[in-house]
């Protein structure tokens, strides 16, 4: 992952030919082939994680008494319950 901070403090966009680009603008500007492939790379990663906690709750929420966590009651921390609220964050 790349380190962030160093882009800490650019000329808010949008910038223009007649932009005079500081220091770490210009470090923005180099940096970004690798902005954009960490960007992508983390979509993926996403995606696929999406994927799973989906396959987790339909498999949960098809038969709840074979979800060994779900037995605890409502309220329980049910790895069903969890897969449906990490859902929620990852939701587009």
């Amino acid at each position: 992952m790349l380190d962030l901070t160093k882009f800490e403090g650019h000329t808010p966009g949008p910038w223009n030919a007649h932009t005079d680009p500081k220091h770490v603008d210009i470090c923005l500007m180099t940096n970004a082939p690798d902005l954009l492939a960490e960007v992508k790379e983390l979509r993926e990663k996403i995606g696929r994680m999406r994927e799973s906690l989906e396959a987790i709750d339909k498999a949960c929420f098809s038969d709840r008494s074979q979800c060994d966590s779900c037995q605890g009651g409502p309220g329980s921390e049910c790895v069903c319950n969890i897969a449906r609220e990490a859902l929620k964050e990852v939701a587009e």
